[in-house]
């Protein structure tokens, strides 16, 4: 075989074998190495108190594709009532009460973000 042709090709006093046995090669590992890709479409939901949102739960599923953008400003919530009615909060107007107040309002984005990125794009402090 070629191994052995070419064992027997080396020198004897030039070949090195390891003084001890590596498993480094063959330890496999459980961890999953797709962690940046899984936070991509985990949805976070720190800082939000559900009593304030009281029409509002977290969703059933977590989005299978890519998440727009605007949810780096806000959460994706859905519809107590109608699970599968997905809504916007912005983080910067819930944080300063102003859907409590009735400034502004929850978006929905079912089918769309469009209404998202209006809010987002008014020009008003936060935004």
């Amino acid at each position: 075989s070629f191994e052995a042709q070419l064992r027997e090709s080396q020198i004897e006093e030039y070949i090195n074998p390891p003084t001890e046995g590596s498993e480094e090669a063959t330890i496999a590992t459980s961890e999953s190495n797709n962690t940046a890709l899984d936070e991509e479409l985990e949805d976070n939901f720190n800082g939000i108190d559900w009593d304030r949102l009281p029409r509002f739960m977290k969703p059933i599923a977590s989005q299978r594709h890519k998440k727009s953008w605007v949810y780096n400003y806000g959460w994706r919530v859905a519809l107590r009532s109608n699970p599968q009615r997905i809504y916007f909060v912005c983080r910067y107007c819930y944080e300063h009460k102003l859907i409590d107040l009735g400034v502004t309002k929850v978006y929905e984005t079912t089918n769309s973000t469009s209404s998202a990125h209006r809010h987002l794009g008014e020009k008003r402090r936060g935004h």
